[in-house]
């Protein structure tokens, strides 16, 4: 085997880490539990949702957004009117600003 010097601070920061991936892989079965308590007081609701900016990119997630069930586009944001129209079509009752 080689041996590799390392200093305080390296051997201390290696030991951190060691230590913090330890404690959040410990705590994994606690925040499993809080997750699935917090999905029972949301079933049911939406996300309401606003997308600024409607250009190509904003198109790419309304598109993703439509095929989630849980997800509401309330509002539509732009400042190039023609992008905003394209968007209000998928969207009409979005309200929508400049």
């Amino acid at each position: 085997m080689e041996r590799k010097d390392i200093d305080r601070r390296d051997f201390i920061k290696s030991l951190g880490a060691i230590g913090g991936g330890s404690l959040l892989l410990s705590s994994l079965p606690q925040l499993h539990l809080l997750a699935q308590e917090r999905e029972k007081q949301v079933k049911g609701q939406k996300a309401r949702l606003a997308i600024i900016g409607t250009g190509s990119r904003g198109m790419y997630h309304i598109n993703h957004l439509l095929q989630i069930p849980h997800a509401e586009v309330v509002a539509l944001c732009d400042i190039y009117q023609p992008h905003l129209d394209n968007a209000a079509k998928v969207f009409p009752k979005a309200k929508q600003y400049k």
